[in-house]
C-alpha cells in the first residue's frame, strides 16, 4: 500500500450511540495491512475515524473492466471519532475503493465497520474524502488498538518529524584501532535536529541510538520496532549513505562514515507495507 498526503490534526472523540457500537460480524476480507501503512494512512489524515456502513453503491464508471477494482459510494454512521479537531457529522458520504476477490465478486459492505483515514471537504459536512483511495479498512480490535497507539506517538511531544534526508555526518576515531563514533544528521521537515549515533569499542559489538533533539545519549536503545521512532527511520531514511555528501567528509573518514550508516540502516529492518 501506498500513501502519500500530508496533514497533521489534533483530536477529539465522539460518544457512540448503543444502535451504533455493536460491532459488525460480518465476514472480513484477508487483510495485510503492515504498522508502517497504518502510520502512512495516520500521518495523511486529519480524520480518523471509526464508521457502519449503512449502504455501499457501486459507482458506474465508464470504461470499468470486470475484474478491477472499482469505485463505491459509502453511506456510513460514525461510531467514534479518533481523530478530528472540527467534529464531524453522525452520518457520512464518502468514495472508496475495492478489490474483487479471484470469482470477480466484491465484499459485501453494508453494515461493516470500517476504519477510514480522511480529509473534510470544504462547504460539506456530512462529506470526507479519503486520503487514499484504499484508506478504508476492515476495522477490528488490534487494529483499533493500533492506530490509537500510533495516532498517540504521532503527536507525543518530541515526537520525530517527517524526515528530508541526511544532512551531514563526521567520524571521530577512537585511541584503538577499529575504536570510534559516528554521527549522522537527518534533515526534517520541521526542521527539528535528529540524529544517529554509532560507536564502537574494541571488544565490543558496535552499536547505535538514534535522537530527536539536541541532547543524544550514546547509551540509549535504538528505536524499537513498530515505533513512531523506528517508522520515521526505517521508511524514510535512503538505503546507503548519499554519495555526494561524502566530498563534505574528510577522506580518512568516509569509510568508516559509510560503514557505520549501513550498520544502522540495516539494524532497522526493511519497513514493509
Amino acid at each position: 500500500m501506498t500513501r502519500r498526503l500530508l496533514s497533521l490534526i489534533t483530536f477529539v472523540c465522539i460518544a457512540a450511540t448503543p444502535e451504533n457500537a455493536q460491532k459488525s460480524k460480518i465476514q472480513q476480507p484477508v487483510s495485510d495491512v503492515s504498522y508502517a501503512d497504518l502510520a502512512d494512512l495516520a500521518d495523511a489524515a486529519s480524520i480518523v475515524a471509526e464508521v457502519k456502513v449503512k449502504r455501499a453503491q457501486k459507482i458506474k464508471d465508464k470504461g470499468q473492466i470486470a475484474g478491477q477494482p472499482a469505485r463505491f459510494l459509502i453511506e456510513a454512521d460514525v461510531l467514534a471519532l479518533i481523530r478530528g479537531r472540527e467534529g464531524l457529522s453522525p452520518r457520512i458520504r464518502y468514495v472508496t475503493q475495492s478489490i474483487p476477490d479471484v470469482r470477480g465478486k466484491f465484499p459485501k459492505m453494508d453494515k461493516a465497520v470500517m476504519l477510514i483515514f480522511a480529509a473534510p471537504v470544504a462547504d460539506r459536512p456530512a462529506e470526507v474524502q479519503l486520503v487514499a483511495p484504499d484508506a478504508q479498512l476492515w476495522w477490528n480490535e488490534k487494529m483499533g488498538a493500533d492506530i490509537r497507539q500510533i495516532l498517540r506517538g504521532l503527536v507525543a511531544p518530541g515526537a520525530p518529524g517527517r524526515i528530508k534526508g541526511i544532512a551531514s555526518a563526521f567520524h571521530s576515531p577512537g585511541a584503538l584501532s577499529g575504536e570510534g563514533e559516528t554521527q549522522i544528521f537527518v534533515d526534517t521537515h520541521d526542521g527539528a535536529p535528529m540524529s544517529l549515533m554509532v560507536t564502537r569499542q574494541q571488544g565490543q559489538p558496535p552499536r547505535w541510538t538514534a535522537a530527536y533533539g539536541d541532547v543524544v545519549n550514546p547509551d540509549a536503545p535504538p528505536p524499537a520496532p513498530n515505533t513512531i521512532g523506528w517508522y520515521r527511520l526505517a521508511c524514510f531514511l535512503p538505503d546507503s549513505f548519499p554519495a555526494d555528501l561524502l566530498t563534505d567528509i574528510a577522506q580518512d573518514q568516509t569509510a568508516a562514515v559509510q560503514r557505520d550508516y549501513t550498520f544502522a540502516r540495516q539494524s532497522l529492518g526493511p519497513c514493509k507495507r
